[in-house]
């Protein structure tokens, strides 16, 4: 309520004892203060241009806490005091108010500046970049232009005209410096401007030095986190200039501290960078060993260069990952390797209580579906049959529609084939009312074949649908019924007598 009222009375004298109080102000007044920046411009130069340096520090760290962009100018202004120790503190503010609006517009973080909307944060942008763009002109005459220098590059762009200057435009001295802050500093904007480079035609040599000189975990952290899986154009060019990559040709430590979250971008730095071919081979080898399923999927291509059985090894390591992701991902492998346990393997998998790794299996065997077992069931043995029916309702739970429908088939040798494939695959209890439904074919021989099913897997209701068919209209139907129903009858009296004798045999003893 005291921070609103300062701002809305008229005398300056309030206001400059609010700045002189700005160590003890409370987070709220100051975001308060923030958003009426026009209320402080006449104390604030006033407090700035005062001899005591409690009140010109106070002015200085008021301008910091309500993120006054406003005063930007007048800050850099101040760089020309001869008083070192202010100079300083001015700097520092310099480069906070720049750091805080380009981490605003790069990651759009409203508590960070809140009282600018898009609209005035590119227009102060491109105001401050101004500023320090006409300061650096004179680069070599400055105490200490490296604070300068440094915002800038945080806040600028490649497309920006401060920017290019600094390239091309400042001086040898100038450009150095440039490259040594892109080379060693670990701000979070200049990864981000070595990277905006990358998708540009052309970078300055400088530019591309510092990238392929840089070596340290943040920035290579950075550097993979906001690539794209899938680069073009410009960025695919450029990664490809990217000869002795520091980060790359030196130990696996820095890799192996790396989250996987980020592996598979690096497949991509990988795949474009000019590598040493051994190199590439170590470095996709060794992601497809330890990475997750994700980059390994990236780096597939590496285990068609391995020794067969090395490839092999990890394939079965993968298949035993505590990972599902991994164990899915080796299983989708399994085909392409041609292991010599491959269909063992991918059969195992369809009973595994996880949807990845099921479906995996499922679409591995995408071959071995019901046209293929319609062509080759009559070459089976009758359990290889059986264990082929089951394997498939487990990679196609929709094989028995499938069935279904080709026992409707308008083909007559389509219908016969399925009804054949039901009882030998071992369908015949599981679509039996569709098979009833089939002894009124209009085809004897469809009508025929059902019986010869049937009868085979005999029940009371098979025998009694069967029974029906004595008085059908064609005599090979007929005869057929007649048939199978005295081959059962014979097989039901020696089972009779069997059992007779058994119950003898026990009462005997």
């Amino acid at each position: 309520m005291a921070a609103a009222t300062v701002v809305k009375r008229r005398g300056q004298q309030s206001v400059l004892e609010v700045i002189r109080r700005v160590e003890t102000l409370h987070d709220e007044a100051c975001r308060e203060f923030s958003h009426s920046p026009e209320r402080f411009q006449v104390a604030l130069e006033e407090a700035i241009s005062k001899l005591d340096d409690d009140t010109r520090n106070a002015a200085v760290t008021f301008i910091c806490r309500t993120g006054n962009v406003e005063q930007f100018g007048m800050l850099l202004d101040q760089l020309e005091s001869s008083d070192d120790s202010f100079r300083e503190i001015v700097a520092e503010a310099v480069f906070d108010l720049a750091g805080r609006l380009s981490q605003r517009i790069r990651s759009k973080d409203e508590t960070l500046l809140p009282h600018l909307d898009q609209s005035s944060l590119n227009i102060h942008r491109a105001a401050m970049l101004n500023e320090l763009d006409q300061r650096l002109h004179r680069y070599e005459a400055l105490t200490n232009p490296l604070p300068l220098l440094k915002s800038l590059l945080i806040l600028g762009g490649p497309d920006d005209t401060a920017i290019r200057n600094v390239f091309n435009k400042r001086g040898e001295s100038c450009r150095c410096a440039a490259q040594k802050l892109l080379s060693e500093d670990s701000h979070p904007a200049l990864f981000g401007l070595l990277g905006d480079f990358l998708t540009h035609h052309a970078p300055p040599v400088t530019v591309m030095d510092a990238i392929r000189a840089r070596n340290d975990f943040e920035f290579v952290l950075h550097f993979l986190s906001h690539l794209p899986k899938k680069p073009s154009g410009h960025l695919a060019l450029n990664l490809a200039k990217l000869t002795d990559l520091a980060w790359l040709q030196d130990s696996m430590d820095l890799l192996e501290q790396l989250p996987v979250s980020v592996h598979d971008r690096l497949v991509v730095v990988i795949n474009h960078a000019p590598l040493k071919e051994e190199t590439r081979l170590k470095l996709k080898t060794w992601i497809v060993r330890h990475s997750g399923a994700e980059a390994r999927e990236a780096a597939n291509d590496v285990l068609k260069e391995l020794p067969a059985e090395e490839a092999s090894q990890i394939l079965y390591d993968g298949l035993a990952s505590s990972d599902p992701q991994v164990e899915a991902w080796a299983t989708r492998r399994l085909r392409a390797q041609k292991l010599p346990d491959t269909f063992e393997e991918l059969v195992k998998r369809l009973d595994r209580n996880l949807d990845v790794v099921r479906d995996a299996a499922r679409n591995e065997l995408f071959s071995f579906d019901l046209d293929y077992l319609l062509q080759i069931f009559g070459d089976l043995s009758p359990g290889q049959s059986r264990q082929c029916g089951q394997t498939l309702l487990k990679i196609n739970p929709n094989a028995l529609a499938e069935l279904i429908g080709e026992i409707t088939h308008p083909f007559r040798r389509r219908r016969i084939r399925a009804i054949e494939a039901a009882e030998a695959l071992g369908f015949v209890n599981r679509i039996l009312p569709n098979l009833l439904n089939a002894l009124s074919d209009p085809e004897p021989s469809v009508r025929c074949a059902v019986v010869e099913a049937l009868v085979k897997n005999p029940s009371i209701e098979a025998i009694e649908a069967i029974r029906k068919l004595t008085d059908d209209e064609n005599r090979h139907v007929r005869s057929s019924v007649e048939t199978v129903l005295a081959n059962l009858s014979n097989v039901l009296k020696s089972e009779n007598a069997g059992f007779a004798t058994q119950v003898q045999t026990q009462a005997v003893n």
